[in-house]
């Protein structure tokens, strides 16, 4: 049975911006005590090895912070990161060729490609690494977004950035300390991989999470 306060932390948890499906079916009084437990299952590990091809689309300046503490985290090669620098003057048989030199000489490559926060831009670059799909080995797919944006917003950028063909493997989010409710990414159903350029452990989310959940 619900009690008051167990009513309560489901509110504050919503202000969180936390789905639906992952509020507490049980009973609890403690917010912060069931935030951490959702925290720890949405959580990810920092990465440690870098393989294959990792594409990062979206703001590239939040994208060369993500590349930089790649490298930091796995000790990869700094000419492991190539930068598409203009969508619309690239000349993609040469980037894949680029690509292809640095999985040859290093075993991995980030590729870091620019895309607007509109659904043009979004199909722009998605034609773009569809055709990355030639490359051999690990390919992922981190789609950059804005934590404190509209979800059905956002989530119509990662529909039009996946019609070419390409798969979005996780979420890179930014903006998260800003963001009155950066729970509600959880409800875009891919797993958010990085909070604000740093690998999306349960201290990265905590940090914001409880700061909200303490005002």
């Amino acid at each position: 049975m619900s009690t008051p306060a167990a009513d309560d932390v489901r509110a504050e948890l919503t202000a969180l911006g936390l789905p639906a499906a992952w509020l507490p079916r049980h009973s609890s009084a403690d917010a912060a005590g069931v935030l951490l437990s959702v925290l720890h299952r949405v959580a990810a590990e920092a990465p440690t090895r870098l393989e294959g091809t990792t594409v990062v689309v979206g703001d590239v300046t939040e994208g060369r912070k993500i590349a930089d503490q790649l490298l930091a985290l796995t000790g990869a090669h700094p000419r492991c990161v190539l930068t598409v620098d203009d969508l619309d003057d690239v000349d993609a048989d040469a980037l894949l060729v680029a690509v292809r030199g640095v999985l040859l000489d290093h075993g991995a490559a980030v590729v870091l490609v620019p895309a607007a926060a509109t659904r043009a831009a979004a199909r722009s670059a998605g034609r773009l690494v569809a055709t990355f799909a030639a490359l051999p080995g690990v390919r992922t797919l981190l789609a950059g977004v804005v934590a404190h944006r509209d979800a059905g917003v956002t989530a119509e950028w990662l529909t039009a950035l996946q019609a070419p063909g390409c798969v979005v493997s996780r979420l890179a989010a930014h903006g998260v300390e800003e963001s009155t409710a950066p729970l509600r990414l959880l409800g875009l159903g891919t797993q958010v991989a990085w909070v604000d350029a740093r690998p999306a452990t349960v201290g990265a989310w905590a940090a914001p999470c409880l700061d909200r959940l303490h005002r």
